[in-house]
């Protein structure tokens, strides 16, 4: 995580000058710049050839900070321990930000006047637009499904109609198995096989504070107009 120290094992020193050495170096509080041969790091630390941007007989320069030095087993104790505030914190962070999708999708479904909108336990919400008359999907059923993906400003991500990469094909996953997006494993569970329905997902069940590159930012509500187009048991 951004900001936080990276813990180092200290191993046997790979070569006279190597970065393993400089870590001996240091104490707790000590701080150090050190110079090291990229050649010597590469060819016996990493173990792999150097890539071609890097010009051979060159340093890399290390500046270093130890903050604590510790035993294996009080740095495995501090490491879970971090794991889990950090969990805590993104919980806490999820409850408020719940709030604010919320808020935000039925504003939306106002504003577009949806109609027969209902809401899942987990928070999806979904609007039937065709029932189907097939059977609901169980956990571990193989599910197609054809969908539209788009933000609610109406900017369309992707849709499996026309995806170069599955031919068009809808895109089938197993129900249940934690192999999608959350709001995908609840909201898909909802349906007939061959309805067609919107889901409007809230970031806390799509890809939460995880951006997907420039086009998906942190905490982004997603609607997915989909179609249920075969269950397998």
């Amino acid at each position: 995580q951004q900001g936080q120290p990276v813990m180092l094992p200290v191993m046997e020193p790979t070569f006279k000058g190597s970065l393993e050495d400089a870590l001996t170096m240091m104490r707790a509080g000590d701080s150090g710049v050190f110079k090291i041969s990229v050649d010597s790091l590469f060819a016996n630390t990493f173990n792999q050839p150097m890539p071609p941007f890097i010009k051979p007989g060159t340093h890399f320069t290390f500046f270093l900070k130890a903050d604590k030095i510790q035993s294996e087993e009080e740095a495995i104790a501090d490491q879970q321990k971090m794991f889990e505030e950090q969990m805590l914190a993104q919980q806490e962070r999820a409850k408020e930000q719940i709030k604010v999708d919320d808020a935000k999708i039925q504003e939306y479904i106002k504003e577009k006047g949806l109609k027969n909108v209902q809401k899942t336990d987990a928070g999806v919400y979904y609007v039937v637009t065709q029932p189907g008359k097939g059977p609901k999907a169980k956990a571990g059923d193989n599910v197609s499904v054809h969908y539209k993906l788009s933000f609610l400003d109406g900017k369309e991500l992707e849709s499996s109609y026309d995806n170069p990469m599955s031919g068009g094909q809808p895109f089938t996953f197993p129900l249940g198995q934690g192999q999608v997006i959350p709001g995908w494993d609840d909201g898909i569970a909802q349906l007939n096989e061959g309805s067609k329905a919107i889901l409007l997902i809230p970031s806390t069940l799509a890809y939460g504070e995880q951006a997907r590159g420039e086009q998906m930012p942190a905490n982004s509500i997603l609607r997915f107009d989909v179609e249920l187009v075969d269950i397998k048991n």
